[in-house]
């Protein structure tokens, strides 16, 4: 056993980290019984506890939670309320598609692939080939040098992954 621990490094700069993420599932546990409830007092009760589990989210996350309480208070027929998230995220692919001028395939085949904190991003070579951006396109458009493509566009596909994509996907 001592030999074991000899092999470790023990510093004071170590800590655990606990990140507690809100299970999407009991989110949606909670807006379906948001919708099937006809009692006001249910209904506000219930609201406040969805509004403080999506409080801790990003904002975008937040504003799709409000479009669905929104069209369960309008009495509108809903789909799943994962297909919010998945709508979203099929937007987002599309727009930095129409950006970066790369096939959605490429980009979708990426994301799919795309582990964060992993320090790769699947098929980037593949879609820093494929974009159709011209030079000056590309220089108006990120402010860089085209000898940087390959980096440039990484690292925008990246933030995308990991600032819009990977919080929506986390509520599906």
């Amino acid at each position: 056993m001592e030999n074991l621990l000899q092999d470790i490094e023990f510093t004071s700069e170590q800590r655990a980290v606990h990140e507690e993420r809100i299970d999407s599932f009991y989110i949606n546990q909670l807006l379906n019984r948001y919708q099937k409830s006809s009692d006001k007092t249910d209904k506000y009760d219930l609201r406040e506890k969805i509004m403080k589990e999506i409080n801790t989210k990003p904002a975008f996350v937040q504003a799709i939670y409000n479009a669905i309480l929104d069209v369960i208070d309008n009495n509108r027929p809903t789909k799943d309320w994962t297909a919010y998230f998945a709508d979203e995220i099929d937007y987002i692919l599309q727009n930095t598609a129409e950006i970066l001028k790369v096939p959605v395939a490429n980009l979708q085949t990426s994301f799919n692939e795309y582990r964060p904190n992993s320090g790769v991003v699947p098929f980037i070579n593949v879609i820093s080939e494929a974009s159709g951006l011209s030079k000056e396109d590309f220089e108006a458009m990120f402010n860089e040098k085209y000898r940087k493509r390959l980096l440039v566009i990484e690292q925008y596909w990246k933030t995308v992954l990991d600032e819009k994509l990977i919080p929506l996907k986390d509520e599906c």
